[in-house]
């Protein structure tokens, strides 16, 4: 077992995997903790009148990820890749949420 979890203190692949294994759970878990609150904001939306899709937010998430990404040394092209493919599945996700509370909300395209 690895004592201090970098990559680089992992002597073999087994420790690497094991270290990759743990990481791909704690994103999992992120991921589904960003779920819940996608969740609740297709609620706060409808009590707001608020579309799913709101573009300027979506376009300050990203410039957010990807200013974190290169701050972290993190491919900052990879990171959007991923949040726009997280982000156009909440807006679908909020849109079906609001249209079972509010059938008169529009599908997102």
């Amino acid at each position: 077992m690895i004592l201090d979890k970098s990559p680089q203190n992992c002597m073999n692949m087994q420790d690497l995997r094991v270290l990759i294994d743990e990481i791909d759970r704690d994103l999992v878990a992120k991921i589904a903790l960003r779920v819940e609150c996608i969740e609740q904001a297709a609620k706060l939306k409808i009590e707001a009148g608020l579309p799913a899709h709101i573009p300027e937010r979506i376009e300050a998430v990203i410039s957010n990820v990807r200013e974190r990404a290169i701050e972290l040394g993190s491919p900052p092209d990879l990171v959007e890749n991923i949040w726009r493919i997280m982000i156009d599945w909440a807006v679908k996700h909020e849109t079906e949420l609001m249209m079972q509370k509010t059938p008169s909300i529009k599908r997102a395209t």
